[in-house]
C-alpha cells in the first residue's frame, strides 16, 4: 500500500552562481582536432587513389584542398556539436534552478509512505546510480534510484516499510527512510527490462501494465 501526502519543508536556497561549462576543454580535444583527424585519416588514402588514377593539375595542390575541405568541414561540424552540446546543458541547468526556486517558494515535499513490501529487485545497469524494483502484497510496484541509497548501510534494506521525501518539482529526493520487519531480496533486474517505464524521476509507481509484465517475467522465472 503507497501513501501520499505533503508535509511542511525547508529547503535550502540555491547558491548565486552563474552558469558554467565546464566540458570546453574535452569538447574541443574530441570534436574541433580529434574528429578532424579521424577524417583525415580516413580521407588521406582516397586522396592518394584519386590522384593516382585522375590526374588533376598539380596532384600535391588536389590532395592539401581536398584535405582542407575535410577537415574544415569536420572542424564546422564539431563546433555544431559543442555549442548544441552547451545550449542544451545550458537548458538543463536553468530548468534544474528554475524547479528548485519552485520548490523553495513552496515550502512543502510530497511524502510517500510504501507498507506490506515483500520484495525488493536490485536494479544493474543504472551506474553510477544504485536502484530497486520493489514490490508490495499488492502486487503495486515501484522503483527507486538515487544517489541516497549509497549512503545507506547495509542492514537498512530491506525493510518492509519504506519512506521517502521528495521535491515537488525537481522530484529530488529529500530523505528516505527504513522500517520493519526484514524481507526478500530477490534476483538482479536488468535496467533496460523496464526502461520503457521509466521517467527522469528517481522515485515512480509504475503503471498497471508495466505490473503486469513485471509479474509475468520476473515471477515466472523465480517460481
Amino acid at each position: 500500500m503507497i501513501e501520499t501526502s505533503t508535509i511542511p519543508y525547508e529547503y535550502e536556497e540555491p547558491p548565486d552562481g552563474e552558469y558554467r561549462y565546464d566540458y570546453y576543454f574535452m569538447d574541443i580535444m574530441l570534436w574541433v582536432i580529434g574528429l578532424p583527424l579521424f577524417c583525415l585519416m580516413l580521407i588521406t588514402p582516397v586522396a592518394v587513389l584519386i590522384q593516382w588514377w585522375v590526374w588533376v593539375g598539380e596532384p600535391n595542390l588536389f590532395c592539401q584542398i581536398l584535405m582542407l575541405t575535410v577537415a574544415c568541414v569536420a572542424m564546422g561540424f564539431g563546433v555544431r556539436i559543442i555549442l548544441r552540446r552547451r545550449a542544451e546543458d545550458y537548458q538543463s541547468w536553468s530548468d534544474a534552478k528554475e524547479q528548485h526556486q519552485r520548490d523553495v517558494a513552496s515550502g512543502y515535499a510530497d511524502q510517500y509512505l510504501i507498507r506490506n513490501i515483500i520484495q525488493y529487485w536490485p536494479i544493474t545497469d543504472a551506474e553510477p546510480l544504485a536502484g530497486y524494483l520493489i514490490r508490495t502484497s499488492d502486487d503495486e510496484w515501484f522503483y527507486l534510484i538515487s544517489e541516497e541509497l549509497d549512503e545507506f548501510e547495509e542492514d537498512a534494506f530491506p525493510k518492509s516499510q519504506l519512506t521517502i521525501l521528495s521535491s515537488p518539482f525537481s522530484k529530488e529526493i529529500l530523505k528516505i527512510e527504513t522500517t520493519g520487519d526484514e524481507v526478500e531480496f530477490v534476483d538482479w533486474v536488468e535496467f533496460d527490462l523496464f526502461f520503457d517505464y521509466y521517467s527522469d524521476f528517481h522515485f515512480e509507481v509504475l503503471n498497471s501494465e508495466a505490473s503486469h509484465i513485471l509479474n509475468a517475467s520476473l515471477l515466472s522465472e523465480n517460481h
